[in-house]
């Protein structure tokens, strides 16, 4: 299968079979004429040590879900369990990592196997890209005869924003949200586990911190983003409806085949949502510049992911 394959990139993680990261990289390598695959590596927590051992001695290795050769993996992609546990086994991070303090992608550089966290671009990238922040960016450079470039990267400047949630996500979610300049409130079930997310960007600017009920009691955020799975599995609402009053966009995390009760909330609220396909995709973009130093071919990219969830309905 892979001898005419001149590099491996893949997605590490437990389960890995239900990823979508194989299906979008294998379609932009495609596009791009590249001989490269992505393949799914579902790796045990009590596994993760010795497939990092194997990989960097170009080994192959035998896991529960079968045997790997890891011989020309050059990068890959990292999701649960193992976002936090794979760092003490790399062989560095970069700021985004080293911040979050949770890896999204492995990528190679000078022979050594580096952690990033690209979360962070998945929600500044989605949010940017937006049909809210078209219409944003239509209207200032109308006014101000901006170049569009220069006005997107700008397009999330002082805009309220709303970040549910206190774990890794909702902490790459407030580091993405803070690099394009928006004023950022945290809320969570329990305040204590997000304080310590506020304290550690508090030079960056003071992040409020609410219980969820706080958040709901003066409602004026224009974008609000749900970093938790609550609502995958219940009709139980993450957050109140009075959160959503004068939001004109919201994205949520979780990427499934039916409508969690988030999506459900913003949709009754009549605004723009965006869902972990949306997320997903846009660090899937800056995951591919990193492995093939090459710009993704979005469409083709989205045009595999949106066709793979249809066929799964």
């Amino acid at each position: 299968m892979q001898a005419n394959i001149k590099k491996i990139f893949g997605i590490v993680a437990h389960p890995a079979g239900h990823s979508l990261s194989p299906t979008m990289h294998n379609a932009g390598f495609t596009a791009l004429g590249l001989t490269y695959e992505c393949e799914a590596y579902d790796v045990l927590p009590e596994e993760l040590a010795d497939f990092m051992k194997a990989l960097k001695a170009g080994k192959k290795i035998k896991c529960e879900a079968g045997e790997f050769d890891l011989a020309t993996l050059e990068g890959f992609s990292v999701s649960m369990p193992h976002k936090e546990t794979i760092i003490p086994l790399l062989d560095g991070l970069d700021e985004a990592g080293a911040t979050v303090q949770a890896v999204s992608c492995v990528y190679k550089k000078g022979g050594k196997f580096i952690g990033t966290n690209l979360d962070h671009i998945g929600v500044a990238g989605a949010l940017k890209e937006s049909k809210w922040a078209k219409a944003r960016l239509t209207r200032a450079d109308a006014m101000k005869g901006k170049e569009m470039g220069n006005a997107q990267k700008h397009v999330l400047q002082g805009i309220e924003v709303l970040v549910v949630g206190g774990g890794g996500a909702a902490k790459a979610a407030v580091y993405g949200l803070l690099k394009a300049g928006a004023m950022v409130t945290i809320c969570n079930r329990t305040v204590e586990k997000i304080r310590g997310i506020a304290d550690q960007f508090a030079s960056q600017q003071k992040i409020p911190v609410l219980t969820l009920e706080e958040a709901g009691r003066s409602p004026h955020y224009e974008i609000v983003i749900n970093c938790t799975s609550l609502g995958l599995e219940s009709d139980a609402k993450v957050i109140s409806d009075e959160v959503f009053t004068h939001a004109k966009l919201a994205l949520d995390a979780v990427y499934s085949h039916t409508t969690t009760m988030f999506q459900r909330q913003a949709l009754s609220a009549n605004i723009e949502l965006l869902t972990g396909l949306d997320w997903l995709l846009n660090q899937g973009f800056e995951a591919f510049r990193l492995w093939t130093g090459s710009d993704a071919p979005k469409d083709a990219m989205k045009k595999a992911v949106h066709e793979a969830m249809q066929n799964h309905e």
